[in-house]
């Protein structure tokens, strides 16, 4: 049985939260906030509290940390935890900063210990499905790809989000998702160039980026009040069309040129939250490697930061050689 410790009680605590208690093999012992109200969530849970993860650690002992903190907090909280011994899932991004991820990587790999980031698209079943399709050739070779992201601007008790030091801004703790589905299906980027608008509560990005492979990729993230979540992609090939809406009652489908099919799937209720922690429990159970690996984790941040560098100077970014 995996002993389990909880760190942080935003919405992804809680989401993270109930999917470990779905875990047969796994119990979640204690939760950590820093906010002593949070404390509320325990009791409700039926768990043990703590506002400082080094006690947390010191009195359960767990094997597994879970950590749902703030982004700005991600290093110090990995570190603290991987040094104590236990394996470790982190919300995504690795971090915010280029020298907080290298120091998280590190750690990481120092440690001996079982270590991801939860980019949770790679388990979203309309995104790895489309990753198959494209890797088996359904569509042939992929030239263009568009992707969408659009939500509401986040809240939190601690004002976080609206701080890009501690966030990172709306390229990458919103977009870091589709960057990652990006380097999943094609490898890093050879340049990327980005525009974005930001004034009276919106927060609007457009980020073209070009691969090795050829493919285009163009990409919109959205922070508006009041706006409701939703998100997808196009993949366009020399054989066919992959689309994902959210919105769509069938969200998935596949049209085939010269066949002229085209062909809809419904969602999976499967939580994606659900399917990850899964995936990380059975990893420390079967000592095998996650499938998001540490350096996907650093690649994908590398990708946004190089976005948020060209919104800043108004250049192309060439990827060879930047270095966060």
């Amino acid at each position: 049985m995996l002993k389990v410790c909880v760190v942080g009680m935003g919405y992804m605590g809680v989401q993270h939260l109930r999917a470990w208690e779905r875990i047969k093999f796994a119990d979640v012992t204690a939760l950590v906030d820093a906010d002593a109200a949070k404390s509320a969530e325990a009791e409700k849970f039926g768990l043990r509290f703590y506002t400082d993860i080094e006690n947390a650690l010191n009195s359960e002992k767990p094997d597994v940390v879970d950590i749902c903190l703030p982004t700005h907090l991600h290093r110090s909280a990995v570190e603290t935890a991987l040094a104590a011994g236990c394996h470790v899932m982190c919300e995504k991004p690795i971090a915010a900063r280029w020298e907080d991820a290298l120091a998280v990587r590190d750690a990481a790999q120092k440690s001996g210990r079982k270590f991801m980031v939860g980019h949770v698209i790679r388990f979203f079943h309309e995104y790895s499905a489309a990753h198959a399709l494209v890797q088996s050739g359904k569509i042939g070779d992929v030239g263009v790809v568009r992707t969408f992201r659009r939500a509401g601007f986040p809240s939190s008790d601690r004002g976080w989000y609206s701080d890009e030091e501690k966030s990172g801004g709306m390229i990458v703790d919103m977009m870091i998702h589709d960057f990652y589905f990006l380097l999943w299906l094609f490898g890093d980027a050879e340049r990327i160039y980005a525009k974005r608008v930001a004034a009276h509560g919106v927060d609007c990005a457009l980020v073209t980026m070009r691969f090795a492979s050829g493919a285009v990729a163009h990409l919109e993230g959205n922070w508006t009040p009041g706006a409701p979540f939703t998100y997808g992609f196009e993949l366009a090939g020399t054989k066919g069309l992959i689309a994902f809406d959210s919105t769509r009652r069938k969200p998935l489908w596949i049209r085939q040129y010269d066949a002229g099919v085209e062909s809809g799937e419904s969602p999976i209720h499967n939580s994606p939250y659900y399917l990850q922690t899964e995936h990380f429990a059975q990893c420390i159970i079967n000592d095998s490697e996650p499938v998001v690996t540490v350096d996907d984790a650093l690649q994908t941040l590398r990708l946004a930061l190089a976005a948020c560098e060209s919104t800043r100077t108004g250049k192309v970014i060439e990827l060879t050689g930047f270095a966060g």
